[in-house]
């Protein structure tokens, strides 16, 4: 896989970019790392030394690798600390121009903020950045313990209490039930089937909360509110009529009533054949 890795890089210790990288690339994967800064080490220690890359010089990065034609062979994007408001634009640009260059590309987004130990790190309205505007586009995130909680705002003591809040996390919307994206066949789109409880709740996505993240990320959009229940049982019945069509060759495969033809047998040492 070739990941897109938008990450801090520190001199001391392993966290962001220094992390990710080396072990990426000893599974044999590849990865583009751009750095959103230069920290002499982690936030977390309290004191340290150096910058936040500018954002216009992470969007020209991005913008070379760009010109390379390589972002339809991105496979995975990934980013991390974001170091002010101006960063978590470039960010979602990337985001957007990778989708649009490949729309099976995943986004893992890293909503770091701080730790149980050292409270939150980063500048005052990054965790508004995540919850609001990241988080929603993202198809991973990772949040740590610590995290977790301040994105929720719960208390996270059990593992029940874990799953409760990340599912409160990767809904993010009023009655949302469920999501599922698709990408189009051979032209580099994607879309989305998003399940609501009421009639209201859908139509305040499609209408209010939507077409700002659309405008956000300068993607051309269309929205359409229709009755879930059709579908659904629509799908059920093709799932049924898979399962029994799958249920008649494994029966046909494995019967031993028929008489195979000598001509369709395989050599003796042949295994049998199954469809």
């Amino acid at each position: 896989m070739r990941f897109l890795s938008l990450q801090s890089h520190v001199a001391y210790g392993y966290v962001g970019n220094r992390a990710a990288t080396f072990p990426l690339q000893r599974l044999g994967h590849e990865v583009w790392a751009v750095n959103t800064v230069e920290f002499s080490n982690h936030t977390g220690y309290g004191a340290w030394r150096g910058r936040t890359a500018p954002a216009d010089q992470v969007a020209d990065i991005v913008a070379g690798i760009e010109a390379l034609g390589l972002l339809s062979r991105c496979d995975a994007l990934l980013t991390g600390y974001v170091g002010d408001a101006a960063l978590g634009d470039v960010v979602l640009d990337t985001a957007r121009k990778v989708r649009a260059a490949n729309a099976k590309a995943v986004w893992c987004c890293d909503p770091v903020l701080g730790d149980v130990d050292t409270g939150i790190y980063v500048k005052p309205g990054i965790d508004s950045f995540f919850r609001e505007r990241a988080i929603p586009l993202a198809d991973l995130i990772t949040p740590n313990h610590f995290e977790l909680e301040h994105l929720t705002g719960n208390r996270v003591a059990t593992m029940r209490d874990a799953l409760a809040a990340a599912r409160s996390l990767l809904k993010g919307q009023p009655g949302l039930l469920c999501k599922t994206w698709l990408s189009g066949l051979h032209n580099n789109t994607a879309g989305g089937i998003y399940g609501f409880d009421t009639i209201d709740n859908a139509e305040a996505f499609a209408l209010d909360y939507f077409p700002i993240q659309a405008k956000a990320l300068n993607a051309a959009y269309t929205t359409r509110i229709f009755d879930a229940a059709p579908t659904i049982e629509a799908m059920r019945e093709a799932a049924r009529q898979r399962a029994a069509a799958m249920a008649r060759s494994m029966t046909f495969a494995v019967s031993p009533s028929r008489s195979v033809p000598e001509s369709a047998k395989g050599p003796p040492s042949a295994g049998p054949s199954q469809s």
